[in-house]
Parts: C-alpha cells; sequence; structure tokens
C-alpha cells in the first residue's frame, strides 16, 4: 500500500512513527512537513532518504496539491499539519486524506483543540481520525482513541498523553485501508465545539474566576504558564493548586513562598512563578504582591 503522511511537531512525529512500524510494512511516497531543525518528522524523514515534496500550496493548483497527486498514494495520512487541502489534494489519494485530530470531534475543532480540552474542563480528552473534507476538522470520524484527562494533566502531559493513542490510530485506520473498507460516521454538528487559536491576552488570571477554573487557564497554558500584572511587574504563573481558602478576588491571604490568593470561588496556591518588568501602563491587579520563585 502506498501512503502519504503529512504532519509537524510531536503529534505528527508520532503518527509517522506508527506508520513507518507497521507489519506488513507500507510504502511510504512522500512526508509534507515543516522545514524546521526543530520538528523531528523534518528529521526522521531527512535519516530515511523519504520523498519530501512541497510542504506549501497545498491549495488547487499549487505545488504541493501537484506532487501529492503525481504521488499516487492510495491513502494519505494528516497529523499536526495546519493547512487546509483543496479538492484537488484531497481527491490525490484512491482512498481519501484521514485527519489525526487530537481531540474527541466534534468537540474542539480548530488549531488549539489540546489547550481548549483543558480550559474546557474535559473529563476525556483523544484523538479522532476522521475524513478531510476541506472544512475545519468537520468530517465524517472513522475512529477514535480516548483516555480520562488527569487533575494534573497540563498541556505539555496531555500532548505526551495524545502522542501515545497515535500509532494504534494509524495501525487501526491503514487495516481498514487495506480491506477498502475506510467507513465514517457524520458528526453530530449540534455537538461541535470550536478551538481557535489563543493569543497571550487569553492567559491573563482575572481573579473575579473561580480558582479551579483559573487552575486550569494555569495548565492549558503551561508552557509557559499563564500571568497577572501587579504595579509595573507580570507574574508568571507556571504551576498552582486549588485551595479551601476565601477572601475578595485578587486579596494575598498567604504570602511568602508559595502565596495564596482569593478568587471568586476558592482560592490559588502559587508552586511555581517568577515575575519581571512589564509595560509600565499595564493595569494594576488590587496590589498583590508575589516573591520570586
Amino acid at each position: 500500500m502506498r501512503v502519504a503522511f503529512l504532519g509537524n511537531w510531536a503529534l505528527g512525529w508520532a503518527a509517522l512513527a506508527g506508520l513507518l512500524t507497521l507489519d506488513p510494512p507500507v510504502e511510504v511516497v512522500g512526508v509534507w512537513t515543516l522545514s524546521d531543525p526543530r520538528n523531528r518528522v523534518l528529521e526522521t524523514a531527512r535519516r530515511l532518504s523519504l520523498p519530501m515534496p512541497p510542504f506549501k500550496l497545498m491549495r488547487d493548483g499549487g505545488a504541493g496539491a501537484a506532487a501529492l497527486r503525481e504521488a499516487r498514494p492510495d491513502l494519505a495520512l494528516m497529523a499536526n499539519f495546519h493547512r487546509i487541502l483543496g479538492d484537488e489534494a484531497l481527491r490525490a489519494p484512491r482512498l481519501g486524506v484521514i485527519n489525526l485530530h487530537p481531540s474527541l470531534l466534534p468537540r474542539h475543532r480548530g488549531a488549539a483543540p489540546v489547550r481548549w480540552t483543558i480550559l474546557a474542563g474535559d473529563v476525556q480528552a483523544g484523538v479522532t481520525a476522521l475524513r478531510a473534507d476541506g472544512g475545519i476538522d468537520s468530517g465524517a470520524i472513522v475512529a477514535a482513541e480516548a483516555f480520562a484527562v488527569g487533575a494534573d494533566d497540563d498541556y505539555t502531559r496531555l500532548i505526551t498523553r495524545l502522542a501515545a493513542c497515535m500509532p494504534d490510530l494509524v495501525r487501526r485506520v491503514v487495516a481498514m485501508a487495506r480491506d477498502d473498507r475506510v467507513e465514517a460516521i457524520p458528526q453530530d454538528e449540534r455537538l461541535a465545539t470550536l478551538a481557535p487559536r489563543l493569543e497571550e491576552s487569553d492567559w491573563r488570571l482575572r481573579w473575579d474566576y473561580a480558582a479551579d477554573a483559573l487552575g486550569r487557564r494555569i495548565r492549558a497554558g503551561y508552557p509557559p504558564g499563564a500571568w497577572f500584572a501587579w504595579n509595573d511587574r507580570i507574574v508568571r504563573v507556571r504551576k498552582a493548586e486549588v485551595v479551601a481558602a476565601s477572601g475578595p478576588p485578587g486579596t494575598v491571604l498567604e504570602n511568602g513562598a508559595h502565596p495564596v490568593i482569593a478568587a471568586a470561588d476558592g482560592a490559588l496556591r502559587l508552586k511555581r512563578h517568577k515575575w519581571w518588568v512589564w509595560p509600565a501602563n499595564a493595569e494594576d491587579s488590587s496590589g498583590i504582591q508575589c516573591d520570586q520563585r
């Protein structure tokens, strides 16, 4: 079987590793990946001398789409590719393009599903294999791997756990393709949610939120974490725990190495944090005082 691979970074590398260790093996006819020395997919493709066609221009008439068509794959797998494919690329593989998306669709369609899984307080996470259809993670579902989200799972930990799901999901999808039976079930649009890219301002801790929600924001943002402003400084919080304490939101209930700060419901104990100079016109944060840690 001839398989094309389109992907990047840790999740893409885990999927490619699963593809390369299949038994019986498949022929990888090309790897479309970002040319960045930090990208493990690129390093693996170079080490194994796999063909690497143009990464960009996957829309109709583009060089990347033309290269995919010319490779004549039976199947294409896509993981962490972050490109919308045009009809030319989608039609190139005989059995279609299967995207491996790191959420349990139809929840968290979009560019930042892993962070939104934590922000939303989901009890389960996973990877969904779906038919790429030119939309934003809207195609019919082929298969999925799921697991329970741990209370301490931050973004880095969740990425590691999601990557561990990739090889098994790749094996399942390729097994279907070998039998020419890549069946798929349409998503329930009523359950769809979006996971847009997050900006630096989205990681600000606002003490009029519940402590549970603030704790999730810190975990979803790590690395580098979430932040709040104090006078002319910014405090970056990398780890915190919710504690049973109360007071006016933003009040420092305990100071020292691990300050406790009141939220709207409960409080946070800062376990890992540091501060540095912030623009002089930054909004103050209720006179909060924190030591550097």
